[in-house]
């Protein structure tokens, strides 16, 4: 019911978008001695504004792009080719993948914290108040 709702629409996908981040991050952390493994990523996750669907209206799609339509799509992860290369060819940092995990949470919360705000909203105008 309330996933035809735009704006609870926006808040899943940033949950998902953190979600997969996160999972990018532990099995890079998990291959952090492995020799030769390249560290991922997800690609960038449009801003909050953007994820909303007035400002969605306005964005051209392109190749790669995260999906607009869909609840279940998501990009792939790719190589992240910032990393330094270590001298056994492995490019996974663990302060870096600490940071990214960091980011992937707090996106996380704020994804609920819209969600939980649209839904007092929702409740309120139904006369259910919180």
């Amino acid at each position: 019911m309330f996933k035809s709702i735009e704006l609870f629409q926006a808040a899943h996908k940033m949950a998902q978008h953190a979600a997969s981040q996160q999972a990018v991050v532990a099995g890079n952390i998990a291959n952090a001695d492995t020799p030769n493994f390249r560290a991922m990523t997800m690609p960038d996750r449009e801003s909050t504004a953007q994820a909303l669907p007035m400002a969605r209206a306005a964005l051209v799609p392109r190749p790669g792009h995260i999906a607009t339509s869909g609840m279940g799509m998501m990009p792939a992860p790719v190589i992240d080719r910032s990393s330094e290369i270590a001298p056994n060819g492995n490019s996974v940092s663990l302060e870096g993948e600490l940071l990214k995990s960091i980011d992937a949470e707090r996106q996380h919360s704020r994804a609920v914290t819209v969600y939980q705000s649209a839904l007092g909203i929702l409740r309120t105008s139904l006369g259910r108040g919180r």
